[in-house]
């Protein structure tokens, strides 16, 4: 983890442990709708990691904002969730992008791709949040 986050908020390390437990929940959510949306409703793996990502977003939002952090830097709430969607989107592409290479490149099973990017991605993510929003 960036020290320099520490530096400016001692509070930090619990809020990227709460943040790790929040997504992790959140990727279960997501990770159940890829696997049914590809397995029985056989859409193809990047709409059902879309969708499952979709979702995850608007949950991940509703525990960053209830139990990961004290304090919010911006006071519009609509605005704010905007900015917290913007950087899911964000975070979607990049997934999306790994799940392409890991797939069809290198020929990871999709859930198999989907947990890898998941982990590449968070630490990015949770810092950006931090940072920007929270």
């Amino acid at each position: 983890m960036n020290t320099s986050l520490l530096q400016k908020d001692p509070r930090t390390c619990v809020h990227f442990i709460r943040a790790s437990l929040a997504s992790m929940a959140t990727f279960g959510v997501e990770f159940a709708v890829l696997f049914v949306l590809t397995e029985w409703i056989s859409l193809h793996y990047l709409i059902g990691a879309a969708a499952g990502f979709t979702l995850g977003t608007v949950l991940l939002y509703k525990l960053s904002i209830h139990w990961v952090f004290y304090t919010r830097r911006i006071g519009n709430r609509q605005f704010e969730f905007s900015a917290f969607t913007g950087l899911s989107l964000l975070a979607m592409a990049a997934n999306g992008g790994l799940l392409l290479i890991f797939v069809e490149l290198l020929s990871i099973h999709y859930l198999a791709a989907r947990v890898t990017a998941a982990l590449c991605v968070f630490i990015a993510n949770f810092t950006v949040k931090k940072l920007l929003m929270f």
